[in-house]
């Protein structure tokens, strides 16, 4: 085998290796207890970004499905977080998501998820201490 062989089967091992490394990733994130697949965007004319959330203790974090990294992309602390409304997106052709406009630390940002991921969300701030609780629609 030439040089050129070898460079090509480095090549397919690296994107091999990336792609079983993405499926892993996702697979872990959708098995962690309280977890939810749902999109996010931080405007109205940003672009929605596909990713899993996880209801922990004190915070939901918000993983990207389009990335490598280990490292949540988005963390927001239950007292500091308010679910502003949430809309059903029928009218839109989608019965079964929600729009959830969401408030943390004075930024706005908006979720789309099933309506058990909703479900999810609202007990997860209902579970919360009193002094520690956001708001929830």
């Amino acid at each position: 085998m030439g040089a050129a062989g070898w460079i090509s089967l480095a090549l397919l091992l690296v994107v091999f290796s990336v792609a079983l490394w993405a499926l892993l990733r996702f697979r872990r994130l959708c098995s962690l207890a309280g977890s939810v697949i749902c999109a996010m965007r931080c405007g109205e004319h940003t672009p929605w970004r596909t990713g899993v959330a996880r209801f922990g203790s004190y915070s939901v974090t918000w993983w990207r499905v389009r990335s490598l990294s280990v490292h949540p992309a988005q963390r927001w602390q239950r007292d500091l977080l308010t679910v502003v409304e949430r809309f059903s997106l029928a009218e839109s052709g989608r019965p079964d998501l929600i729009l959830v406009r969401c408030e943390y630390d004075a930024e706005t940002f908006e979720l789309t998820m099933s309506q058990s991921a909703y479900a999810g969300l609202a007990s997860w701030f209902e579970s919360a201490p009193p002094s520690e609780s956001g708001a929830v629609l």
